[in-house]
């Protein structure tokens, strides 16, 4: 809503701008016309140059913004790969080899679900990339942002191609066979994530057997009761991520939780609250279940 505001703003600005520079002019061209039969030919000359000054100025700052804006638009981030492959954007779905691809989302859960990083870090390293997509329209053209995409090819278990640019992409008659594998635990391997400090808060993954009561306690605690620990001590918190990992390498999907007195949560939501203490916050989490806390304590 601001960036539209100081938009408009700079629209308005533009517009004053180029008005008094027709006043101006107009009085300029009447000065030196009518010049001897004027009583007051040195006002006139002063009031056509202050609207001439006063246009310029209003006219400068948005032009020169627009100029700024461009020029931006313009730079190619260092991660950008030219494949040689220009696809346009048709609204929210693209074209690419006679098909129609659209946005896919695997599961709408707990989970955060991506592509996988790893994956994705080595297609950027290697250079692989599949194509870029760009958008065309007036407003594209005009601020010089062809809002440019790199996309990787990811092939999943079905046979079907996913395409990524910090979104996934897959073809439109194929979402409803990927979503039904992508839904399946049994397709996916569970870990336990967790940081070592003493190692540049490295990663670590810890393999992680979870069994379907426990898969059908995680997917509803959303809709439970929540428990409510409020502002709770951070160095007293262990944080780390219940993840799952697609056996084609694929997908990546985790949600947050912490270790608080030895018992594992779900951190469902933090409360930014004021208070005494900075370093302390309000926790709305849900307890993870008691068979899946033994499992991950075996683990540390």
């Amino acid at each position: 809503m601001g960036a539209l505001a100081f938009f408009l703003l700079m629209i308005i600005m533009l517009g004053a701008g180029i008005m008094f520079l027709l006043t101006g002019t107009i009085l300029y061209i009447l000065y030196r016309k009518k010049k001897d039969m004027a009583k007051h030919p040195k006002l006139r000359r002063n009031a056509a140059i202050a609207f001439l000054l006063i246009g310029i100025i209003n006219c400068i700052i948005p032009l020169g913004w627009f100029a700024f804006i461009r020029s931006g638009n313009a730079m190619v981030d260092e991660d950008y790969i030219d494949t040689g492959i220009m696809v346009r954007w048709t609204g929210d779905e693209f074209i690419y080899g006679g098909e129609k691809y659209v946005e896919f989302v695997p599961q709408e859960d707990i989970f955060y679900y991506d592509a996988n990083e790893e994956i994705i870090e080595s297609l950027r390293k290697e250079n692989e990339a599949a194509f870029n997509t760009y958008r065309s329209g007036i407003w594209n053209i005009i601020f010089n942002d062809e809002e440019r995409s790199v996309m990787y090819r990811l092939d999943s278990g079905t046979g079907e191609t996913l395409y990524y640019d910090g979104w996934l992409y897959c073809r439109e008659d194929a979402k409803e066979d990927l979503q039904k594998y992508y839904a399946d635990d049994a397709n996916y391997e569970w870990y336990l994530v967790t940081w070592d400090e003493e190692d540049d808060y490295s990663e670590q993954l810890y393999p992680l057997e979870i069994t379907g009561d426990e898969l059908t306690y995680l997917y509803n605690m959303e809709y439970m009761e929540k428990d409510v620990s409020v502002f709770i001590d951070d160095e007293a918190i262990e944080h780390a991520d219940l993840m799952k990992i697609s056996k084609d390498k694929v997908i990546c999907a985790w949600t947050a939780i912490i270790k608080y007195e030895d018992v594992w949560y779900w951190n469902t939501e933090m409360v930014d609250e004021s208070n005494e203490r900075d370093d302390w916050w309000a926790t709305y989490v849900q307890k993870l279940p008691d068979s899946l806390q033994e499992k991950m304590s075996e683990i540390e």
